[in-house]
């Protein structure tokens, strides 16, 4: 009896046809499935209430396919905490980290466990993310958050 060294025979045939034709048959219902990708943003319309009451006429077709600006909030708030404290020159150093530096001669508030006792003016120097402030009212002690109003 000969051996097929090369695997072939009627069974594997019919493996390979099986194969490519369902191969095809998935490749062609994706094609026919999709969709053009459509040209505006699609905005999200509610059902109407179903009640006996009137409702308010629906908003023209120009306003509800203008797509929605997003709310801009600042992320860049100029937050930082008293890193040291000179009571007797009221001086404070302030450490950023890597959040941006305020300017000089910007006052900023002093928070102590969200409560403000005082505020700050930037006079500098500045040193890498350190910087100099004069304590203009209140006080501070290390640890106090300094942001922003």
């Amino acid at each position: 009896m000969p051996i097929d060294v090369h695997g072939g025979g009627p069974f594997t045939e019919v493996m390979r046809r099986l194969f490519a034709a369902v191969f095809c048959s998935f490749f062609m219902a994706g094609c026919a499935a999709r969709k053009s990708a459509p040209s505006e943003v699609d905005v999200f319309q509610p059902k109407p209430a179903k009640s006996g009451r009137a409702q308010a006429a629906p908003a023209p077709a120009a306003a509800a396919r203008e797509p929605r600006k997003p709310a801009v909030t600042n992320l860049e708030v100029t937050t930082g905490s008293v890193f040291s404290v000179n009571r007797t020159l009221r001086f404070v150093v302030l450490d950023f980290g890597f959040k941006p530096l305020p300017a000089v001669e910007q006052r900023l508030s002093v928070y102590r466990q969200g409560q403000k006792v005082g505020e700050v003016k930037i006079s500098g120097p500045v040193l890498n993310n350190h910087l100099v402030a004069d304590l203009v009212a209140g006080e501070a002690q290390p640890g106090d958050e300094v942001r922003e109003e």
